[in-house]
């Protein structure tokens, strides 16, 4: 008999509905006759008369809080006698004691003890024995009643070191086993509160939302502001930059200090040369959430749109024209880096003259109507000794209007082809995850206090759905209780089981679920259907025991 075949033996013991009570068929009487000052390990049902068993207290000397106190079951009887009462009257290692090939070091079977894993009984205690790294290992099998205290100790606080699913159930296979160990360790080390909060951040994506394609130039407008950087001569240390959604012209001008009252002024210097926006995408930083800003947009009419917290992907443009700017920045400032707000105005040109990856055309051409007459027109003027044929400005109007009239259909063309490239890309690792109003998650919030404090925060309540990938969380106690976040911030918060861990789930929808053996004739069968159907409320797809007596089913 292989590894896998005791394994599912086993399983399949565990998953079986029949109950066998009649244990003298398990092991030779000799084996499991009590020792003197011993208890009998014949499964014995509490009674109302039973003698109370007293508490043991094996507190660690730990915080107090949930996932980090002991003991987890102050009723619990942890001596061996109460330990080997729970192994004989657990329903899910009773059944398996059939598949014992080995008693006190006795083989029942040839060559049983070599065969791994294989089950054994010592001392009256139950042991699954197995091969664990070249080791022989007995491993002692767990009732239901003792498996979260094992788990407890084998991965919380200090000692346990609150370690991953695969070293817990090392950890815990080394010295102990039980039915399903492996989905029940998962289970609780996935809905550890310490381990749910401190957990580093996934990469969460969700598919792709791509926003509207804007085809007015300088219709919506994105914002943001770059810095604090070195302090140039003329004491400036921060960039405002804007950026056209339409035509993906960029505007960046150098700040003392980014305040609203400093931003709004800027801002009617541009709106000067292209008009009012109708809508302005930004952060949530301060500057753009001040009384100065709302009364500006209030006043032109302009609609301001926010990306959620923590959460600049969602203005990824501008974003992406921060990290070209620094990085232009870095390349062409001396050595001191006091001169570039000098520089901007050149770099500016060198953005808006080139063609857009997503456009298909430069800025300034679709700004302007008209390619830009940078150096290199005039190296190629200088070689070709002619000048431009003169045209009148009717002509000159005339053919921008016809040129603007034959780009804008390419321009929407090649953003749409760009959109679709970016959304695949990006979807390739993307998974589509949603939140139901009432569920409890965490909040990934940056903090910057110490890389060791915990960047999860919860849990916290979905209250709203607002939009296709943002969630309005109620968050008692902040400043802000409602805020809105992103999914990708988001993730499942996993309550720990407040019952006691049950190594396999055994889900049962009634007596329908209940197997009849195919020995018993048509009568007997029919005779067992209706008593369960005259007695469904008794049965259930969890194990238990009886409250006072002992029921026998031959």
């Amino acid at each position: 008999m292989t590894v896998d075949t005791v394994d599912e033996e086993l399983l399949k013991c565990v998953q079986n509905k029949n109950v066998v009570t009649d244990v003298s068929v398990l092991a030779p009487q000799n084996e499991l006759t009590p020792k003197e000052g011993e208890s009998s390990p014949v499964p014995v049902m509490v009674g109302e008369d039973e003698e109370e068993l007293s508490p043991v207290d094996i507190t660690l000397g730990v915080d107090e809080g949930e996932g980090s106190s002991y003991p987890v079951h102050p009723d619990l009887d942890v001596s061996r006698g109460a330990f080997g009462r729970a192994q004989m009257g657990d329903p899910m290692l009773i059944n398996a004691r059939e598949q014992v090939t080995v008693v006190s070091g006795v083989p029942q079977a040839p060559d049983a003890e070599k065969r791994f894993p294989h089950f054994a009984v010592n001392n009256d205690l139950f042991y699954r024995v197995s091969e664990i790294r070249g080791e022989i290992v007995e491993q002692l099998l767990v009732p239901q009643p003792y498996q979260r205290m094992v788990l407890d100790l084998a991965h919380n606080d200090a000692l346990g070191g609150h370690l991953g699913a695969e070293k817990t159930e090392a950890r815990i296979t080394d010295r102990f086993y039980w039915p399903g160990i492996g989905a029940a360790v998962k289970r609780y080390c996935s809905s550890c509160p310490v381990c749910q909060l401190t957990a580093p951040a996934p990469h969460y994506r969700n598919p792709l939302v791509p926003l509207p394609i804007i085809e007015v130039p300088f219709e919506r407008i994105a914002m943001d502001i770059v810095g604090p950087l070195e302090k140039s001569a003329r004491g400036h240390r921060y960039i405002l930059v804007v950026l056209d959604y339409a035509t993906r012209y960029p505007e960046a001008v150098p700040l003392r200090n980014p305040t609203s009252k400093a931003i709004a002024r800027e801002l009617f210097f541009m709106f000067s040369r292209t008009g009012l926006p109708r809508e302005i995408l930004t952060d949530q930083g301060t500057p753009f959430m001040s009384r100065v800003m709302a009364d500006v947009c209030k006043l032109f009419q302009i609609k301001q749109l926010r990306t959620s917290v923590y959460h600049p992907q969602t203005d990824g443009l501008v974003e992406r024209f921060n990290k070209t700017l620094k990085m232009m920045l870095k390349r062409v400032v001396q050595r001191d880096g006091r001169d570039w707000d000098h520089l901007l105005p050149a770099l500016l040109f060198a953005i808006r003259e080139v063609p857009q990856a997503s456009t298909g055309f430069s800025p300034f051409e679709l700004v302007y109507g008209r390619r830009p007459r940078g150096l290199l027109d005039l190296v190629k003027e200088t070689w070709e000794s002619e000048s431009s044929p003169h045209k009148s400005l009717i002509e000159h109007i005339s053919q921008m209007r016809e040129r603007i009239s034959k780009v804008m259909p390419l321009v929407q063309e090649h953003l749409q082809k760009a959109q679709e490239a970016q959304k695949r890309v990006y979807n390739r690792s993307a998974k589509l995850r949603q939140f139901q109003v009432g569920d409890r998650v965490a909040v990934l919030i940056p903090t910057v206090e110490s890389r060791f404090l915990a960047k999860w925060q919860g849990p916290y309540e979905v209250v709203e759905k607002v939009g296709e990938v943002n969630y309005r969380v109620h968050q008692p106690g902040k400043r802000k209780p409602y805020q809105i976040y992103h999914i990708n911030l988001l993730k499942p918060w996993r309550d720990r089981e407040v019952s006691a861990m049950v190594g396999v789930g055994i889900e049962s929808d009634g007596v329908d679920a209940v197997h009849i053996a195919a020995t018993l004739s048509k009568p007997q069968t029919q005779e067992v259907k209706e008593f369960l159907q005259r007695n469904k409320g008794m049965f259930s797809g969890l194990p238990g025991h009886a409250s006072g007596i002992q029921n026998m089913i031959l």
